[in-house]
């Protein structure tokens, strides 16, 4: 999972999507 996430932020190239999926990963996890 954390790989797919971190493929869509390496896609994006984008920090803010990066956070809002870093968000996103740590509040499903939690």
């Amino acid at each position: 999972m954390l790989r797919r996430w971190r493929s869509d932020l390496r896609r994006s190239g984008d920090r803010s999507v990066g956070m809002a999926i870093r968000v996103e990963a740590g509040t499903a996890v939690a």
